[in-house]
């Protein structure tokens, strides 16, 4: 199988990529694939839209994962839902629901404050909002 890995990196704000490695691009279909990348792209817009200096001040060690790895897994489903993968981004949201790790709990704490979109029914009158940065979020 080989090594089963994506990540997100970058030199700077003007230069990042994502890699995935050929044994995840071989092990996962094309549905899976599109989270991961979707997941993945979280990170980046993380990277060029937060202050990473204020959140290292706001938030302990314990909570970074969370604030990190939760946003993103709450992307990764939210772009399934919108490219009409419904089945699938229910499972990813039943299974990390159920995680208790920091992609768990933080999805858990983003999905209480920001609805998944088939979801947002019972809330269209209200209007969007904005994602925080902050600990006190997550």
């Amino acid at each position: 199988m080989g090594n089963v890995n994506a990540f997100a990196s970058g030199i700077n704000k003007k230069s990042y990529t994502v890699t995935l490695t050929t044994g995840i691009i071989n092990y996962l279909n094309d549905q899976e694939l599109e989270g991961v990348i979707a997941h993945e792209l979280t990170h980046i817009w993380q990277y060029t839209h937060w202050d990473n200096n204020a959140t290292l001040r706001k938030c302990p060690d314990n909570k970074r994962l969370l604030i990190y790895e939760g946003m993103a897994k709450w992307a990764e489903i939210q772009y399934l839902i919108h490219l009409n993968e419904i089945s699938y981004a229910k499972r990813q949201e039943i299974i990390t629901r159920l995680r208790d790790d920091e992609y768990g709990k933080g999805f858990r704490k983003y999905a209480a404050k920001y609805s998944l979109a088939y979801n947002q029914a019972k809330n269209s009158s209200k209007e969007p909002e904005k994602f925080g940065t902050g600990c006190a979020e997550v």
